[in-house]
């Protein structure tokens, strides 16, 4: 598969790279491979990349935070989704119900301080499970 990379945040548009001959992930847990189908580049995402706004951006972060796609694998507990599901991704997958991490707003972020979507298949958690 193919994944684009920022080297550091702050580092430009232009310095991201597509890497090729990258494994498909495999899902363990409640995880779950999303094949993607599309994406939006947003204000945020651009703002990620040419500044240094967001001090706690991965190096060689996966861009984008927005986009959508189809599950293609499940792990063994991920009951919420299955393959053939079409999902999209939120920004703060961590943030349930309007939850926010203290501190911090809406952290941690995909397409920063979590690997984004901009691959052809993404590993994502499936959310909270039923019971968690």
């Amino acid at each position: 598969m193919q994944q684009w990379q920022l080297p550091k945040g702050g580092a430009g548009v232009a310095s991201m790279t597509l890497h090729k001959d990258i494994s498909i992930p495999t899902p363990s847990g409640s995880q779950m491979v999303v094949k993607m189908k599309a994406l939006s580049l947003n204000y945020r995402d651009s703002f990620v990349a040419e500044t240094n706004f967001m001090p706690d951006t991965l190096d060689n972060v996966v861009p984008i935070s927005d986009g959508s796609g189809e599950v293609t694998a499940v792990g063994p507990a991920c009951t919420r989704f299955q393959v053939g599901d079409r999902v999209a991704f939120v920004l703060c997958p961590g943030n349930y119900e309007g939850d926010q991490i203290e501190g911090t707003g809406l952290q941690p972020c995909i397409g920063g301080s979590r690997q984004g979507v901009a691959a052809e298949y993404v590993l994502a958690e499936s959310g909270k499970e039923p019971g968690v």
